[in-house]
């Protein structure tokens, strides 16, 4: 089978240009909607480095959590949409429900469900009326879902007709990894864990996030792509309970006071859930964005799809795309 891609232009690039520190960021939530908070928290270090912005480690760790909980939630539906994909149907039932859960909690804290409007340089806003038993009763909340998907997981997980099913389908083998620059989940799955929150110091605000992967596992194929999702809902929603009821500290934080824009040219890359969002900036002395780059995860990735399917039968086809989960509006810039 062979994939021919067809691309329309947003126009977003254009729109972002001669905006400024506030204004750009609802532009940069709309780069792929389901990575909002990553390309947030992108935006938002650029402007701060720009304008000389101290941001507290309180404020930068609040900043991960909202990053974890975008994760979990979205490997969670992940997770389902495969799920029904093979017809095992009580697994996709269980995550088509339960990642409201996640998304709940982000409403809960920050008044949205994909926490737009939560973020912007040096500032982060939560729901008013948060306190420490509210944030106890979230943690809960992931505890409680976590503990659910993963032995639905585990169950389906057991059946040797959904491993034969995934496995040795829409493989990606690690030598096309580094020849070609796949990143991200498409990289992990072969085995290969570069992973940019090994870099991020306020994740031990909280405690170290386990980034470990079983890696018998990862074998570049279908089923790799499915299992790495259950491994990072694990690690994720293990650092999660233990670090909402530290959000207390951030709950009342005095933001940091901006400073006159240095001209230049900027990047932040972000450990998103598909992979590492990179974004570029050219500002001028005022602030204003003068020209942007910003490469999505799925822009490198989208050839990895085309290999992988390539001589599968076309009744695959669905099933690697959603093992996959690329993003067409992150392209269509």
């Amino acid at each position: 089978m062979d994939i021919r891609l067809g691309f329309q232009k947003r126009g977003l690039i254009d729109l972002i240009k001669g905006k400024g520190p506030k204004d750009s960021i609802p532009y940069a939530e709309a780069i792929s909607g389901d990575s909002t908070i990553s390309y947030a928290i992108a935006f938002s270090r650029i402007f701060e480095e720009a304008q000389n912005i101290a941001v507290p480690q309180e404020l930068d760790f609040a900043r991960l959590v909202l990053l974890e909980l975008e994760r979990v939630a979205t490997h969670i539906g992940d997770m389902g949409a495969i799920a029904g994909d093979i017809g095992y149907y009580p697994l996709q039932g269980v995550c088509s429900l339960q990642r409201g859960i996640p998304l709940g909690v982000m409403e809960a804290l920050t008044g949205n469900r994909f926490g737009r409007g939560a973020l912007s340089p040096g500032k982060i806003f939560f729901r008013k009326g948060l306190d420490r038993n509210k944030l106890k009763e979230l943690s809960e909340r992931i505890r409680s879902v976590t503990e659910e998907v993963v032995g639905h997981f585990e169950r389906a997980a057991g059946r040797s007709t959904n491993r034969e099913r995934l496995q040795s389908c829409g493989v990606i083998r690690q030598k096309q990894v580094r020849h070609l620059g796949f990143i991200g989940m498409v990289e992990k799955c072969t085995g290969l864990n570069r992973d940019l929150r090994n870099l991020e110091k306020s994740y031990a605000f909280s405690s170290p996030i386990s980034l470990e992967l079983n890696r018998d596992q990862m074998r570049g194929d279908a089923w790799a792509r499915f299992y790495l999702r259950y491994e990072e809902l694990k690690n994720s929603s293990k650092w999660l309970v233990e670090a909402i009821p530290k959000l207390e500290a951030a709950l009342d934080l005095k933001f940091g006071k901006s400073n006159p824009v240095k001209k230049g040219m900027y990047y932040s890359a972000v450990e998103g859930w598909r992979g590492p969002v990179l974004v570029s900036l050219d500002l001028d002395s005022n602030g204003t964005i003068e020209n942007t780059y910003i490469r999505e995860v799925s822009v490198p990735n989208w050839h990895a799809l085309e290999l992988a399917v390539r001589g599968e039968y076309i009744g695959d086809f669905p099933l690697n795309n959603k093992s996959f989960n690329l993003s067409y509006v992150g392209v269509d810039l």
